[in-house]
């Protein structure tokens, strides 16, 4: 865009009555803005100033005035999403992104403060200006990944949050390279949370890295990022994880969601409360995380039926988590039964031909699936794990 049209665009975007203005003009001249201080070296910044303070106006409809400020805050938004600053690069005349236009506004509104930490690279610049925040849904995103990236520690102790807020933030974070996932991932083993807050935020980012996993199809991205902690060696007897190579994601968030749950529980609720008899009194997503515990202790423990029939129990009481099971038992079909003693694998072998010449209902088949060497191995010659042999 010529400098002169330019000029003359910023004068009139300045001079508008906010009051007077549709979110949808809203919309319109906030476009125009960005863009002259993208591909131009007008200086757009007093322009930009004068146009909020203009649909900020209080008036007498306040529901107006929100709406206003809602359409400025939706282009504001779009103009920080990684697709756009890479197509803008693309653009005749780019200069600098159009996002950091915002920054002369980081004392007023979330976008501005969004700017101004997109555009720093001091940690200590950009905990402050998170302190500032005042309506974290408001917040571009991408402010949060990169402060987070560059080493801040979230949630701010000066600024405790609700869970709603923490768990909307970490949701958000599962767009593009699933921040989120890679701050799981990235938990060490042996994690000792801070506060409260702390331990309620690597519960949000667990939570919103299972939600956003696709369990159905089990995909395997072993590419989790730079933020991911360095994979240790399972333990001796825990199937379910491949021995020196990096256990699949889905995994490593069932078992990262468990270390949180094992932290978690105790201190939401009493001990009488955590028990099977008492289960079905948990939340949901808690309830799963105390069957996810027992189950993976029980593996560890190298009891394998433990192990099924915790899932079964936990399947049954939380049902909306049958992708998630599915995929643990297809987990263990693939890497649990190779690893089983030369023993059991000759045993489930003899029981499974012995099974096969009886007839479904034959006297002797009953006898040989309730028998004690049946129960044994009948983790490996079951078709589908945690089901009975039929």
């Amino acid at each position: 865009m010529p400098n002169r049209a330019g000029g003359k665009a910023l004068k009139v975007l300045a001079g508008l009555n906010g009051e007077a203005l549709t979110p949808a003009q809203v919309r319109n001249a906030d476009i125009p803005l960005c863009q002259l201080h993208a591909q131009t070296d007008l200086k757009a910044s007093p322009a930009l100033v004068a146009f909020y303070g203009q649909i900020n106006r209080k008036e007498s409809n306040a529901q107006k005035r929100r709406a206003r400020l809602a359409a400025f805050d939706e282009i504001a938004a779009a103009a920080f999403t990684r697709e756009y600053r890479e197509q803008e690069q693309e653009k005749n005349g780019y200069r600098r992104p159009a996002c950091t236009a915002f920054a002369v506004l980081a004392d007023v509104c979330e976008a501005g403060r969004a700017a101004k930490i997109v555009m720093s690279s001091d940690g200590g610049e950009m905990r402050a200006i998170l302190a500032q925040v005042e309506d974290w849904q408001a917040l571009p995103i991408e402010a949060l990944e990169h402060a987070l990236e560059s080493g801040v520690i979230f949630p701010l102790a000066e600024k405790p949050l609700t869970v709603e807020v923490l768990d909307g933030l970490a949701a958000r974070l599962t767009h593009g390279e699933n921040l989120a996932r890679q701050l799981a991932l990235a938990l060490p083993e042996n994690a000792e949370f801070e506060s409260l807050q702390a331990l309620c935020w690597a519960q949000a980012l667990s939570l919103a890295a299972m939600r956003s996993f696709d369990w159905a199809s089990g995909k395997n991205d072993p590419s989790v990022g730079g933020l991911s902690r360095p994979e240790t060696p399972p333990k001796e007897g825990a199937p379910g994880e491949k021995g020196g190579e990096m256990p699949d994601v889905g995994f490593a968030l069932v078992r990262c969601f468990a270390r949180i749950e094992t932290a978690a529980l105790p201190l939401f609720y009493t001990l009488q409360i955590l028990s099977e008899e008492n289960a079905a009194l948990l939340p949901p997503m808690h309830r799963w995380g105390l069957y996810c515990v027992w189950a993976l202790d029980a593996l560890d423990a190298g009891k394998p039926q433990e192990y099924l029939a915790l899932l079964r129990k936990g399947l049954a009481a939380c049902p909306g988590q049958k992708e998630m099971v599915q995929f643990l038992l297809g987990r263990f079909l693939e890497d649990a039964r190779p690893k089983a003693a030369p023993k059991l694998l000759a045993l489930a072998e003899r029981v499974r031909t012995i099974l096969a010449a009886c007839g479904p209902n034959d006297p002797a088949a009953r006898a040989v699936r309730e028998s004690s060497a049946c129960k044994q191995v009948a983790w490996i010659i079951e078709e589908t794990p945690g089901l009975p042999v039929q």
